[in-house]
């Protein structure tokens, strides 16, 4: 969970410092652990939290193509920051463009459910209003876990994606069974579209 900070109103501290913008806050990043439990993620392993600026909107969404949800934080009087997610096994997830009947709009409010081999069940929702004058990107990620019974990436297969339920707005729904991880996977208002209808991931530069 990321928490873009930035005050509308005059820090006394930072101005009796005479600091020429007192509005800068450091942001920050929470690591969810599970069951509720969120820990605060420091500087020291991210610098970047280290800077005080004025963000005003978080935008998040896979700028890749690799499954990972990448963050754009927009900051005022100050540069745009990027932070890339990094995933190192790339079959680690599913990812789904899920859209209306004529293809082109995302099927905003959508639920997809995803019960895993291990019996796990991930939900998901389709929305891009997130933040302050922002649009996410409208796909769904759903992260599979690694190490599955101690056995490394090779355990994976106790979370492969068994079946799917997509769920509509106006309460129509639609069921898949198992879709390969590590790719994206389009569905136009309850029917799977062919692979070259999702997005290409791109190679990321050694």
């Amino acid at each position: 969970m990321f928490v873009a900070n930035g005050a509308v109103k005059t820090l006394e501290n930072l101005a009796a410092r005479g600091d020429p913008y007192p509005l800068h806050q450091p942001n920050q990043l929470f690591h969810n652990r599970g069951g509720g439990s969120f820990v605060e993620v420091n500087e020291s392993e991210l610098p970047l939290l280290a800077v005080s600026e004025v963000s005003r909107g978080t935008i998040a969404g896979d700028l890749d193509g690799d499954g990972g949800v990448d963050l754009i934080i927009l900051n005022n009087c100050g540069p745009a920051r990027i932070l890339r997610a990094r995933t190192p096994t790339p079959s680690e997830w599913v990812g789904f463009d899920l859209r209306d009947r004529n293809g082109r709009s995302p099927a905003i409010g959508t639920e997809v459910a995803v019960t895993t081999a291990s019996g796990r069940v991930i939900k998901r929702r389709v929305r891009v209003a997130a933040s302050y004058l922002c649009a996410n990107d409208p796909r769904v990620v759903v992260g599979l876990r690694r190490g599955i019974e101690g056995k490394g990436t090779e355990g994976l297969g106790a979370e492969l994606p068994l079946s799917i339920q997509v769920t509509y707005a106006g309460g129509e729904t639609a069921s898949f069974g198992a879709l390969a991880p590590g790719q994206y996977h389009t569905i136009v208002r309850g029917e799977l579209q062919p692979r070259d209808h999702s997005p290409t991931p791109t190679r990321r530069s050694p």
